[in-house]
């Protein structure tokens, strides 16, 4: 999946399983809802507030704790408007003690074009910092890691009958200091500037005995300042799974040619 923005830590099993991670998060979620009703016209808004504090420990034997907290604040609008239109708004800050603050956010508009059928364009930015693995993976301890930014466009085509659905998306990324991590050295290191496009297909039908679903991607994930491929990014996968309604459940996944 192309989806970049939250990186799996191919490197834990390499840290001692002596580590201890303790993690602590408390979320304040608030929301409030109205409608706006003219007579000819009616705009349905709901308003959506949260605050929420993470404090983190990483310990190695022999080696000093690592610890971070994180203090986060977000907001978000969602409105529809005569039942074809919808709008959503979302606003987040994080205020991380060893990387800094940023602010991202979400603005996205819906369009219902037929029954079943509704047409989006969203535009997003996301912030990452480095996980504790992958500091302890740094290439150069000397020059720590930096936090990732990227940005996403998208435009997107939704279809849904009943449990049935299908969505087709094109996409464009940009990313800052995108963290990579090479299997071969185990070395986490930044790249300056990424990029990234394609397009991205999901569907689902309920069958008799389940729900199947699949996935399929087809991108061109690059260094932008090189342009040379991605390491370990797949420029297509297929994902097929099956969910069984009782206690079955089959999952199967593919991938196609990947940049070594």
């Amino acid at each position: 999946s192309r989806m970049a923005y939250v990186r799996p830590l191919v490197a834990e099993g390499r840290i001692s399983p002596a580590r201890a991670i303790w993690e602590l998060q408390q979320a304040l979620p608030a929301s409030t809802a109205f409608t706006v009703d003219s007579g000819e016209h009616t705009l349905q808004v709901e308003l959506q507030f949260g605050a929420e504090s993470r404090h983190d420990r990483f310990a190695v034997p022999g080696q000093a704790d690592q610890r971070r907290r994180i203090d986060s604040a977000r907001v978000a609008w969602l409105g529809q408007w005569q039942e074809a239109w919808q709008l959503q708004a979302h606003l987040r800050h994080d205020r991380s003690s060893d990387f800094g603050s940023a602010t991202t956010g979400l603005l996205a508009l819906g369009y219902a074009i037929a029954p079943g059928w509704k047409a989006s364009a969203s535009l997003s930015s996301g912030f990452s910092a480095p996980s504790f693995t992958e500091r302890a993976f740094d290439a150069d301890p000397g020059t720590p890691l930096r936090a990732e930014h990227s940005r996403q466009a998208e435009l997107a085509l939704h279809w849904q009958e009943g449990e049935a659905s299908a969505r087709a998306a094109l996409f464009v990324q940009r990313q800052r200091d995108r963290i990579q991590f090479d299997p071969v050295t185990f070395d986490a290191t930044n790249i300056a500037r990424a990029r990234n496009h394609g397009l991205e297909v999901m569907a689902q039908r309920p069958l008799p005995v389940g729900t199947l679903s699949g996935e399929w991607t087809l991108q061109d994930p690059r260094n932008a300042d090189d342009d040379t491929p991605l390491l370990r990014r797949a420029r297509q996968s297929l994902a097929l799974g099956w969910h069984g309604r009782v206690d079955g459940e089959a999952n199967g996944r593919g991938g196609g040619r990947r940049a070594q």
